[in-house]
């Protein structure tokens, strides 16, 4: 339920007019972009389907007296998602009898179920080359009967980002209609893949508006505001607090303790506004013994994946399609490409 509120937040949000879309979301590098450059507001879709990956912190017994804290929200381009499926089907195949105890979302499957929500062909286009876990989706969309295109080191219209287009008819990539064929995770969803998520969604008068409740998801919300105006506040309380650059760079800019502290020096006061600070919380721990290393503790996270499908103000499809966690012991920081590993996470059957 609490995944479903927070996505209902943010397309709720997406759905307001361009004015008070201008006026809500902080300025910053990306969100200029979109609605300056890509004017993603003045073409914005009227049904939005797409998926989203929450980065939730476990703190405590995972009980109902213990809610999951977001630490932040990812769109297109988030990695994981076929991935973790892979995962979990070669552990059940090499201790098959875990399959009578537990239950494994096929992530992969449900994200493809959800691209076919608007069409057989998918073309996913990005500047960079492909990994893995976008190969593993390939191959399932062909099982499920969808043909997927894989576009890479493109330089037409300068896509320096990744986006996934479906078309109902013929595949033709790059005509001038092109970007009339629906977008899975349009463009558009950027804007709340932003760290300044954060601060909107800790707003509880935002809340009401949004949700119809300032109390709804206020438990699972960590308290989160703009660097702007507050530095001095910042340097006093700076144990207690996360700096997180507002456009993230793949975790590279989040910063805590004493590198909070060095590069808060950086930080100049025309920059401020790009930057947030959220409350830090303590991750869980898990004991992990990964393939190409030794048993260890490390610090983990709880990704969420949620697929869904909205137009004129309603949920058409919404599922939790799919669990990971990551974990790491290199830093305070969970995050794969940065020395982390992904653990399968699975659900344990009632007796």
């Amino acid at each position: 339920q609490n995944a479903k509120d927070i996505t209902t937040f943010v397309l709720r949000l997406l759905s307001l007019s361009e004015k008070e879309i201008r006026t809500i979301i902080p300025q910053g590098p990306i969100r200029d972009f979109l609605i300056d450059e890509l004017q993603v507001l003045k073409f914005k879709p009227k049904r939005m389907t797409g998926s989203f990956r929450f980065d939730l912190a476990v703190v405590g017994p995972p009980d109902s007296h213990h809610p999951l804290k977001l630490l932040e929200i990812n769109e297109i381009g988030f990695d994981g998602l076929a991935r973790s499926t892979f995962f979990q089907k070669t552990l059940l195949s090499l201790i098959p009898e875990l399959k009578s105890r537990v239950i494994a979302f096929d992530t992969a499957a449900a994200e493809v179920r959800n691209m076919q929500r608007l069409g057989p062909q998918i073309a996913r286009v990005q500047y960079d080359s492909y990994n893995w876990d976008e190969e593993y989706l390939l191959q399932t969309a062909e099982k499920m009967g969808a043909k997927v295109h894989l576009v890479s080191r493109c330089t037409q219209h300068e896509f320096c980002f990744r986006f996934i287009w479906l078309q109902k008819r013929s595949l033709s990539l790059f005509e001038t209609d092109t970007f009339k064929n629906p977008q899975y995770g349009p463009f558009i969803t950027g804007l709340v893949a932003s760290k300044t998520i954060l601060i909107l969604l800790a707003d509880p008068l935002l809340r009401k508006r949004l949700l119809g409740s300032s109390n709804k998801i206020q438990n699972s919300i960590l308290p989160a505001f703009s660097l702007e105006g507050e530095r001095d506040h910042v340097l006093k309380h700076g144990g207690e607090l996360v700096l997180k650059h507002c456009d993230g760079f793949g975790g590279e800019q989040v910063f805590m303790d004493r590198d909070l502290i060095r590069n808060l020096k950086k930080i100049t006061p025309k920059q401020e506004h790009e930057w947030v600070m959220q409350q830090k919380t303590r991750l869980n721990t898990l004991d992990v013994n990964g393939i190409l290393s030794r048993p260890k503790r490390a610090i983990s996270d709880l990704g969420v994946f949620v697929q869904y499908d909205w137009e004129n103000g309603q949920y058409r499809h919404f599922e939790v399609g799919g669990l990971m966690s990551r974990a790491t012991n290199k830093g305070l920081k969970v995050n794969v490409s940065s020395g982390g590993l992904q653990v399968a996470v699975m659900l344990e059957r009632g007796v």
